[in-house]
């Protein structure tokens, strides 16, 4: 597969601020051989569980979202129905014989487009057990 990271367009204004410009949509789009389309949005949702949905305008939470952006959404919403793969990527990570251990998980947008959040137990049929997490979507053909 060829996949390229999207990158919002940053620019300093003369009081020195950032400022992000559009809104870049998943964080990587590419193709895989054949000419499949691929969108992927990853995430690290830490110990917590990840928002997919933003919270609706007014409420405390919408600062502080670090979950699936609408615009997000709606790209990989795009891309499956196009025939493409849409996947969230995300890495959660569980206490373990006290220690932090972090699973990486591949999920296809579709499975868990109309939920609200997710956790690791939720997802735990999608954990990358590979080297690669496309393997199980586009399989392994050519050198």
């Amino acid at each position: 597969a060829d996949l390229e990271h999207q990158h919002p367009r940053v620019y300093r204004t003369r009081d020195g601020l950032l400022h992000y410009g559009d809104k870049s949509g998943p964080d990587y789009r590419g193709v895989a051989r054949g000419g499949l389309a691929l969108a992927i949005e990853a995430k690290s949702a830490g110990k917590g569980r990840l928002g997919l949905q933003e919270p609706v305008e007014g409420d405390p939470a919408r600062d502080r979202f670090d979950g699936v952006k609408d615009h997000q959404a709606a790209a990989l919403t795009r891309c499956e129905r196009l025939g493409g793969i849409a996947l969230l990527v995300v890495r959660f990570v569980r206490m373990v014989d006290g220690r932090p251990v972090a699973t990486l998980y591949a999920i296809p947008w579709g499975e868990i487009a109309d939920l609200t959040d997710i956790g690791p137990d939720d997802v735990a049929p999608w954990a990358v057990t590979g080297d690669c997490y496309l393997t199980r979507f586009i399989g392994r053909t050519g050198p």
